[in-house]
C-alpha cells in the first residue's frame, strides 16, 4: 500500500487545522469540516493506478543527462523532469542513485501528484517508488479546496510515520499586493506526526494566529486523520450568557458506537441553574432512520425562571422517524413531551410558539396524493392554555385527477377529507362589535368528526375568435357528527343548536358554472401588451347549517385578487360557499423590450341569488367585514412594476365599493442600488367593526444591507407597529466575509403583547474559519422576569 507525498501533506494540513479548531471553539464534525474531511478523503486514497509494464518504467527528460559509472548515478540537468506511475518531479537538477534507489531533486523542486496536487520545495530526497524520504522547505497548494500548507521539513519513516517540522496551514489566499504579508489566519505547529496505522495525527506546540499575532496556544493534542469518517470525541463547544441561566458552556461528546447507530451526550454547565444534560440516539436502517432525544435539569434557582418554568425539575423527551415502505409510500412520526411549555425556549432546544406531535402515512402517485396524520398541538407561549389545543385523531386527505375519455373530455378530480377532533375546553373570546356583544368560538369542548368528499370536472374550449370557455361542475358532500361537552358555563356561551344531544348531519353542495376569458394581444416595436377580461359564474344552492356546526379549519379568511376566481373562497372544509355568484375582473400585462414590465388586475364579486355565505353569522363571523358580505363586493386589485433589474414594486389592495377607501393594502418595494440592498414593506388594515376591531392596523417592516467594502457589510431591519408606535422586532449587525473567513456580530430584539412573555434581547458573535469550523457566543441582555400568572 502506497501513501503519496501529497496525501501525507494533506493529512497534516487538514487535521492540523481541524484539531486546533476543537480547542479554539471550532468544530471537527460540523458541516464545513465534514465537507473538508470528505474532500481530503479523495486526496488521501492510497490506491495508485493499476500497474502495467509501461507505466512502471521511470521516464526522464532534461536538457542534459550525465551517466556517472564511477558513482553509479544518473544526473539530469536543466528543466529536468521525471515521470513514474502518474507522479511527476521537476527541478533544476535531479540525481538518481542506482544502489540506494533514491531520487534527489535540487532547485525549484516541483512535485505533481496523480490527483493534481502540487508540492513546491527547495530540495527533496525520496525513494524511486515515492514511499520514503524527506522534503525541505516545502509548500503545498490544494486546488480542490484552495488550502495551503508549508513545512520546514517533511520526513517519511518506516512506511508508516510521517513527521513534519514547523508546519503552517491556512485556507486564506496570499495578499496580492504583498505575498509576504501574513494571511488573516493561519495555524502553526512545531511538530506534526501522522501515524497511518493508528489513523491519528499528533500535534506539538500548536498555535492559532490572526494577522500574524498568536491568539491561542496548545502544547499537545491529537485528532483522527481524514480517512476516519466517524470517531468518538468532543465536538465544538458553545458559549453564552442568558439572564436566567447565567454564563454557560456546552460541549457535546460524540459516540461512534456502530456503522448504523451513534449517540451524542451534551452536558451544559450554567452558573445559575447548575448542570443541564442532553442526549441523542440515532439509528439508520435500509428503509429509514429514527432518533430519540432526552434532556433535563434540576434547577438550582427556579425563581429566576418565568412561569411556568419556575420549578426544580424540568426536561423533555422527543423522538422522530421516517421510513420508506416503497418508492411511493412513507410513514413516520415526531413527538415531544415536556415538563412545561417554556422549557424548550429557556434552554434553546426548539421552537418558541407551538409544538406539533404527529404520526403520519403519506403516498404520492403520478396524479394522486394521500396523507393521514394523528396530531397533538402544544402551545409554548406563557399565555397558552393546554386544554384549548385540539387533539386530531386523525386527519386524512386524498386527491386525484385524471383525464376523461374523448366522448366526455376534460379533467376529472376527486378529493376527500376526514377530520376528527377532540378538545377538553371551550376556547372563545368575548368581543363587543358594532352590532353588540358577541362570543367568538375558536374551539368547542367535546368531539367533532367530519367526512367530506368532492367530485369535480372542468374542460377548456377555445373558439375560432380566441375566446376561452371553461365549463365546470362539482358535487360536495359532508357527513358531520359532533358531541359537545355540556355544563352551565359552556351553555351560557354556546349557541342553542350546539347544546343539544349528539347530532349527525348530512349536507351537500352541487355547483356548476362557466368561466370566460378573452385575451387581447398587441405586439409592437416597444414590447407586448395583453389585456384579458375574465368573467366567472357559479350556480349553487344555499349553504346549510351555518353557525350550528363546528368550524376548525376555516377560521382565517382574507379576500384579495388571489382568490377572486376560486369557486370556494373559504380556506378549509368546515365552511362551503353557497348561493349564485358572478366574479369578474380584467388583468393587464406589459412586457417591454428594454426589460421593463408592468402587471395589473382589478376585479369584483357579485352575489346574485340565494344566501350570502360571507354575510351569514357563524361561530367566528368568518366573512364579516371581508368585503364579500354584501351583494356587491369591494374591489380587489394587484399591481406590479419593475422598471429594471434592480427595482421592483408590488401592491395588493382592497377598496370600498362605494367610497373607494382602502380597506386592506400590502405594499412591497425591493431594490439593489450598487452597494445598497433594500426591502421595504407596509401593511394597512382598516377597522373591522363587525369583528370587534375598531382601530387601524398599520405596520412597517424594512431590511437594509449596505456593502462597505468587498468584505465588510452592515445590515439591519425592523417590524414596527405604527398604531401603537412600538417596534415588534428589530435586528442589526455587521459582517465580514472573504474566501477563508466569515465573522459577524448581530443584535436581535423581540417584543410580545402579553404579560407572561417578556421582551428578549440577544447579542450573538459568530466566527467561521473555512475548513476549521464555526464558533458562536451569544448573550442575553437587559431582560427582566415577568410576574407569574
Amino acid at each position: 500500500m502506497r501513501l503519496s507525498w501529497a496525501s501525507l501533506l494533506s493529512t497534516v494540513s487538514w487535521r492540523f487545522a481541524l484539531g486546533l479548531a476543537v480547542l479554539c471553539g471550532g468544530s471537527i464534525l460540523n458541516a464545513s469540516s465534514a465537507h473538508a474531511a470528505n474532500a481530503l478523503n479523495a486526496v488521501l486514497s492510497d490506491d495508485q493506478p493499476k500497474k502495467d509494464p509501461a507505466s512502471d518504467e521511470m521516464l526522464v527528460e532534461a536538457d542534459e543527462l550525465i551517466n556517472n559509472k564511477d558513482t553509479n548515478t544518473l544526473v539530469a540537468r536543466g528543466a529536468a523532469q521525471v515521470y513514474r506511475q502518474g507522479h511527476t518531479v521537476l527541478a533544476d537538477t535531479i540525481t538518481f542513485y542506482r544502489e540506494t534507489k533514491r531520487v534527489v531533486a535540487v532547485g525549484n523542486v516541483k512535485l505533481i501528484e496523480p490527483n493534481g496536487q502540487v508540492i513546491y520545495a527547495n530540495d527533496a530526497d525520496i525513494t524511486q517508488n515515492f514511499q520514503k524520504g524527506f522534503i525541505n522547505a516545502m509548500k503545498s497548494d490544494n486546488p480542490v479546496d484552495r488550502t495551503h500548507f508549508a513545512a520546514q521539513r517533511a520526513e517519511r519513516q518506516d512506511g508508516n510515520l510521517t513527521e513534519y517540522t514547523k508546519g503552517v496551514y491556512t485556507a486564506c489566499e496570499p495578499c496580492k499586493d504583498d505575498p509576504s504579508k501574513p494571511p488573516l489566519w493561519q495555524v502553526k505547529s512545531a511538530k506534526v506526526i501522522h501515524n497511518k496505522t493508528e489513523r491519528t495525527v499528533y500535534y506539538h506546540d500548536a498555535r492559532l494566529e490572526l494577522w500574524g499575532f498568536p491568539v491561542g496556544y496548545f502544547p499537545f493534542f491529537t485528532a483522527p486523520d481524514p480517512t476516519v469518517r466517524r470517531r468518538s470525541g468532543w465536538l465544538h463547544p458553545v458559549y453564552g450568557y442568558k439572564t436566567a441561566l447565567g454564563a454557560f458552556i456546552s460541549a457535546p461528546y460524540y459516540l461512534n458506537l456502530a456503522p448504523d447507530y451513534d449517540a451524542t451526550i451534551t452536558p451544559m454547565i450554567t452558573s445559575r441553574q447548575g448542570l443541564h444534560m442532553k442526549t441523542e440516539w440515532r439509528q439508520r436502517f435500509e428503509t429509514g432512520e429514527y432518533a430519540v432525544r432526552a434532556s433535563g435539569i434540576y434547577q438550582l434557582d427556579p425563581e429566576a425562571m418565568r412561569y411556568p418554568g419556575n420549578r426544580e425539575w424540568r426536561g423533555a423527551v422527543s423522538t422522530s422517524g421516517l421510513f420508506n415502505i416503497n418508492q411511493n409510500w412513507q410513514w413516520g412520526w415526531n413527538g415531544t413531551t415536556l415538563s412545561d411549555r417554556r422549557y424548550l425556549r429557556d434552554y434553546r432546544l426548539g421552537p418558541d410558539t407551538e409544538l406539533t406531535s404527529e404520526v403520519f402515512l403519506r403516498g404520492m402517485g403520478e396524479h394522486s396524493y394521500f396523507d393521514a396524520r394523528l396530531m397533538k398541538f402544544t402551545g409554548l407561549s406563557g399565555a397558552d392554555v393546554d386544554r384549548y389545543f385540539p387533539l386530531v385523531h386523525p386527519v386524512v386527505d386524498y386527491s386525484t385527477v385524471f383525464s376523461l375519455p374523448k366522448l366526455i373530455g376534460g379533467q376529472f378530480s376527486f378529493d376527500t377529507n376526514f377530520t376528527s377532533v377532540t378538545r377538553n375546553g371551550l376556547d372563545y373570546a368575548a368581543r363587543t362589535t358594532s352590532t353588540g356583544a358577541y362570543n367568538f368560538i375558536y374551539g368547542m369542548p367535546g368531539n367533532s368528526t367530519r367526512l367530506s368528499t368532492q367530485l369535480g370536472w372542468k374542460q377548456n374550449f377555445i373558439d375560432p375568435l380566441g375566446q376561452v370557455w371553461m365549463p365546470f361542475a362539482s358535487l360536495r358532500s359532508d357527513l358531520v357528527r359532533y358531541e359537545v361537552d355540556s355544563n352551565a358555563a359552556y351553555d351560557a356561551v354556546l349557541p342553542y343548536p350546539l347544546r343539544n344531544e349528539p347530532a349527525v348531519t348530512l349536507r351537500g353542495m352541487p355547483a356548476f358554472g362557466m368561466e370566460y376569458r378573452y385575451p387581447f394581444i398587441s405586439a409592437s416595436d416597444i414590447g407586448t401588451q395583453i389585456i384579458e377580461p375574465i368573467v366567472q359564474a357559479v350556480v349553487r344552492p344555499n349553504e346549510r347549517r351555518i353557525g350550528s356546526l363546528p368550524n376548525e379549519d376555516s377560521q382565517s379568511f382574507i379576500f384579495d385578487d388571489s382568490n377572486l376566481f376560486d369557486t370556494n373562497k373559504f380556506s378549509g372544509y368546515d365552511r362551503m360557499e353557497g348561493g349564485t355568484r358572478v366574479n369578474a375582473g380584467v388583468q393587464y400585462s406589459l412586457l417591454m423590450n428594454n426589460g421593463m414590465n408592468i402587471g395589473a388586475m382589478i376585479g369584483e364579486s357579485f352575489h346574485v341569488m340565494g344566501r350570502n355565505s360571507y354575510g351569514t353569522q357563524d361561530l367566528l363571523r368568518v366573512g364579516f367585514d371581508s368585503g364579500l358580505q354584501s351583494h356587491t363586493s369591494d374591489y380587489v386589485s394587484r399591481l406590479s412594476f419593475q422598471p429594471n433589474e434592480t427595482l421592483k414594486f408590488s401592491a395588493r389592495m382592497r377598496f370600498d365599493k362605494e367610497t373607494f377607501a382602502m380597506q386592506r393594502g400590502a405594499f412591497d418595494v425591493s431594490g439593489n442600488f450598487g452597494p445598497l440592498t433594500a426591502n421595504l414593506g407596509y401593511l394597512n388594515v382598516a377597522p373591522q367593526e363587525l369583528l370587534g376591531n375598531y382601530t387601524y392596523d398599520q405596520a412597517l417592516f424594512a431590511h437594509l444591507r449596505y456593502k462597505l467594502t468587498d468584505q465588510w457589510s452592515v445590515y439591519g431591519g425592523a417590524y414596527h407597529n405604527l398604531e401603537s408606535n412600538k417596534r415588534i422586532s428589530e435586528y442589526m449587525g455587521i459582517t465580514y466575509q472573504d474566501e477563508c473567513t466569515t465573522a459577524s456580530v448581530e443584535y436581535k430584539g423581540t417584543r410580545v403583547r402579553n404579560i407572561v412573555d417578556v421582551p428578549t434581547h440577544d447579542i450573538m458573535f459568530r466566527v467561521n474559519l473555512r475548513t476549521l469550523g464555526e464558533t458562536k457566543v451569544s448573550q442575553s441582555v437587559g431582560q427582566k422576569a415577568a410576574p407569574p400568572l
